[in-house]
């Protein structure tokens, strides 16, 4: 038998799956329904795509009902990613941009780089604060 791999990235696209499943095994609504201990309104809406927050237990009784495997896999990192010094200690790691996207950053967005005109007002505020120059 051929193995059928499909990325589920949805609700629609877990209830298509699902539907297919079914209609390829022969398998009623209501006879899935029942084997899957749930109920065929809360099927009905798992098919369609409906039910966003759908229970997992309930999803995981369903899929082993349709003989179907869940397998989870891991896929490579999508940012890169530039770790802090001290690196073991602190687990948090922070992107890092390259010099290229930094300069088309700095030539195309007026003030990257740049406190804006708040963050400009509060430093003058702190300022002040700390020196105790409370006049204009």
């Amino acid at each position: 038998m051929a193995l059928n791999k499909s990325i589920i990235s949805s609700p629609r696209a877990l209830g298509a799956f699902i539907h297919d499943a079914r209609i390829e095994r022969n398998i009623t609504q209501e006879s899935l329904a029942t084997l899957a201990g749930v109920s065929r309104s809360w099927l009905i809406g798992v098919e369609q795509g409906k039910r966003q927050r759908a229970e997992l237990d309930k999803i995981l009784n369903v899929l082993e009902a349709l003989d179907i495997n869940l397998v989870l896999e891991r896929q490579p990192a999508k940012q890169t990613l530039a770790p802090e010094p001290n690196a073991s200690q602190n687990p948090v790691a922070t992107l890092a941009p390259s010099d290229d996207i930094t300069n088309m950053l700095k030539n195309s967005v007026p003030n990257f780089g740049q406190a804006s005109g708040i963050t400009q007002a509060l430093n003058r505020q702190n300022q002040k604060n700390k020196t105790g120059n409370f006049s204009e």
